[in-house]
C-alpha cells in the first residue's frame, strides 16, 4: 500500500479517536499530527487538561481504553502523545487556530510550528468544528 494512503488513513482514524475521546467525556482542546525532523513516523498530539487534572498515567489509561474500543486503527497507540495545555505544541496549534478560521483539516509544510521544529503537520480544526470524514 502506498505511503500516502497509509498516512491519509492515519489522519482519518486520528480524527475518529479525537471525536470518540470527546464523546467519552475526555476533554480535547486541540489535536494535530506532527512529523518531527529525523523521525520515521508521524505522532498524534492531543492537548488536554487531563494531563494536569489527573496523573499522566491515568490520562493515558483513559485514552488507551477509547483507542482499544475503536481498534483496529491505522496507527499504533504509542503514536499518540497527550500534552498539557501549556505544552509548546498545544500553544502552537492554539495560535494557528486563532489565526486561521479552520473548518477543514489543514496540511502545514513549514520548518516549524510555533517554536516546535517539524517536517510537516496535519492540524485538525478546533474540536467543535471537526467534521467526520465521509
Amino acid at each position: 500500500m502506498a505511503q500516502g494512503t497509509v498516512v491519509r488513513d492515519q489522519f482519518s482514524d486520528g480524527k475518529r479517536l479525537v471525536l470518540q475521546l470527546i464523546a467519552d467525556g475526555f476533554p480535547v482542546e486541540s489535536a494535530a499530527w506532527l512529523k518531527e525532523p529525523d523521525a520515521d513516523q508521524w505522532y498524534l498530539y492531543i492537548a488536554t487538561p487531563r494531563m494536569t487534572d489527573m496523573s499522566p498515567t491515568a490520562a493515558y489509561r483513559s485514552m488507551h481504553a477509547t483507542f482499544h474500543r475503536l481498534a483496529p486503527l491505522w496507527f499504533d497507540v504509542f503514536q499518540v502523545k497527550l500534552v498539557s495545555l501549556d505544552d509548546p505544541v498545544a500553544n502552537a496549534v492554539r495560535a494557528f487556530h486563532r489565526k486561521n478560521q479552520m473548518t477543514l483539516d489543514t496540511r502545514y509544510r513549514r520548518p516549524s510550528l510555533g517554536s516546535v521544529p517539524i517536517e510537516e503537520a496535519l492540524i485538525y480544526p478546533p474540536p467543535d468544528k471537526i467534521q467526520v470524514d465521509p
